[in-house]
């Protein structure tokens, strides 16, 4: 974690974080000193169409150029996990 702290503070990125992402990173107490944070609503809401559509937007100005996304396979909806879907 040290090295990516370290990358991060040099780099001084915008995040872009889907909700229950964002939450599960705060809960570690992870990226508080970053105030560069847009927080899209959770995934079942329209949080990962949010994070596509930035992902293919044409403007410069708003584009994406990493994304990490947490998922969890038993409660995540989006998840494209086989072992993950309910019956």
């Amino acid at each position: 974690m040290h090295e990516v702290r370290v990358a991060m503070d040099q780099l001084k990125p915008e995040l872009v974080v889907v909700g229950r992402t964002l939450d599960a990173i705060r809960s570690h107490g992870l990226l508080e000193p970053y105030s560069t944070i847009e927080r899209f609503q959770f995934g079942r809401e329209g949080g990962v169409m949010m994070l596509v559509s930035r992902i293919v937007d044409s403007d410069p100005a708003r584009a994406v150029n990493a994304v990490i996304y947490l998922a969890d396979p038993v409660v995540d909806p989006s998840s494209s996990l086989v072992s993950s879907r309910r019956a």
